[in-house]
């Protein structure tokens, strides 16, 4: 009986906190999108897409940081970058919680975008993930001519973190 409630438990929380996760990263993106003065038109689109891959590595364990390329439409070269990263916190902190100010002052931070700007949503994987429908393999832009930053933790759940980054 105690094995079984455990168990349950065990997956009650795991759930609660995919979920969470989930909704949190795309919240994020959606954000650092709306705010920097993009077109969410197909972010919208593709929302249940990116929702079902982002929760699938979650709860597999396989799923690294989602990221957000925003590029020239031009020249197709990067000028700006958003990395919102999966880390594991060892402290034993079992609350939800999300910052979306320190998110959004990071986008003030960061600088207007210049006109012509559009965007590529990307997710990065460890080696091994299930195979997601709708998802292929892909490359990035060069990010070495740009500086990071940290924006710090901006979301945690029962001992996993979100931690942002941006490239400008």
């Amino acid at each position: 009986m105690s094995t079984a409630t455990s168990t349950s438990t065990t997956t009650y929380t795991q759930v609660h906190t995919v979920n969470f996760l989930t909704t949190e990263i795309w919240n994020q993106l959606r954000m650092v999108i709306r705010e920097s003065g993009l077109d969410a038109a197909t972010f919208v689109e593709d929302e249940a897409l990116y929702t079902r891959g982002i929760r699938t590595w979650l709860t597999s364990g396989h799923l690294e940081y989602v990221y957000v390329e925003i590029y020239d439409k031009q020249t197709d070269n990067l000028i700006k970058r958003w990395d919102i990263k999966v880390k594991e916190d060892s402290s034993g902190n079992k609350t939800l919680w999300a910052d979306t100010e320190g998110i959004r002052y990071a986008i003030a931070k960061a600088g207007k975008l210049p006109s012509g700007c559009s965007y590529s949503i990307k997710i990065h994987n460890k080696p091994g993930r299930p195979d997601v429908d709708g998802f292929v393999k892909c490359s990035d832009r060069s990010a070495s001519h740009l500086t990071i930053a940290s924006v710090g933790t901006t979301a945690t759940a029962n001992g996993t973190n979100l931690q942002t980054l941006f490239y400008r």
